[in-house]
């Protein structure tokens, strides 16, 4: 059995009480490319299991999978944990700060700012993803 596959996915966003975002799914999304990567690699290497480079291939697709579904759960929890999600109020976190700070976004805090970078990587990925550029 894979670790973290769909059931313990499941499981961990039930038992946390998560719910799935838009940067949810976009990491999910990720992991899923990640998946398709390493079937492909493993069929590869049924004409060659002897194949060391494609065994790390397929070692390092399987982590970067394992990491994406942590990293949609971890983004999950900060969702939960601030009240608002990323992607879809994103905009209005910006707008509340530039209220705040006056229209001087320099002037925010570092969770602030981390906020900031997270929405524009999150949007990042989304663009990237909708043209199917996985890298």
């Amino acid at each position: 059995m894979a670790y973290m596959n769909k059931p313990q996915y499941d499981a961990v966003m039930a038992d946390s009480g998560l719910t799935e975002s838009v940067g949810v799914k976009l990491f999910l999304q990720r992991a899923a490319h990640f998946q398709r990567m390493k079937l492909k690699l493993q069929a590869a290497q049924k004409g060659d299991p002897m194949n060391p480079v494609l065994f790390a291939h397929i070692k390092k697709m399987d982590y970067e999978r394992v990491h994406m579904v942590w990293q949609a759960i971890w983004n999950a929890e900060l969702e939960k944990r601030q009240g608002w999600k990323f992607v879809e109020n994103g905009e209005k976190y910006i707008q509340a700060l530039l209220i705040e700070h006056e229209g001087d976004l320099t002037t925010c805090n570092a969770i602030e700012q981390a906020n900031m970078g997270w929405i524009e990587l999150l949007d990042e990925m989304k663009r990237r993803q909708n043209k199917g550029d996985w890298s």
